[in-house]
């Protein structure tokens, strides 16, 4: 490929880190000629499916000294990556400052998330109070989520 755009260099990101290839990824990213909120989230998805949590939520809260205003897709990832590794605390301000910092309306995938976030924390009794109030009619597969969680 003689000229790469963006949108070349995420799909080849993208492709690296679906093959388990993290740390190529990751050389990727620092090499690409300059950076956009997608490229930001396709290196947050690539840490967070790569096993590497941690490193997706420092890289998620760098976002803010780069000038990148985090979208939901953002917002999945963190949360998911605070709930892998039971970061409730981190999980809760996301949350929080997806509504307040930035004006997005979490989805069901962000509430399931937090759930499983508190789950993780042992907050059993406030992972079922934020099932049943969320803005979403729970699923069978949002109780079946709880339940395993109450297992762990």
């Amino acid at each position: 490929m003689e000229e790469r755009n963006l949108v070349s260099w995420i799909a080849m990101l993208t492709a690296y880190s679906r093959n388990g290839h993290i740390r190529e990824a990751k050389t990727l990213f620092l090499r690409m000629p300059g950076h956009n909120v997608d490229s930001w989230n396709a290196m947050l998805a690539a840490l967070l499916h790569g096993g590497r949590s941690l490193d997706a939520i420092d890289l998620f809260f760098a976002l803010p000294a780069m000038a990148i205003d985090p979208r939901d897709t953002s917002f999945s990832c963190v949360l998911a990556a605070c709930s892998r590794v039971g970061d409730f605390s981190r999980a809760r301000a996301c949350f929080r400052s997806m509504t307040v910092d930035y004006a997005l309306q979490p989805t069901r995938q962000h509430h399931c998330c937090v759930i499983d976030a508190l789950g993780r924390a042992k907050y059993l009794a406030g992972a079922r109070d934020l099932l049943e109030s969320m803005p979403f009619v729970p699923d069978p597969l949002d109780w079946r989520c709880l339940g395993a969680i109450a297992i762990i």
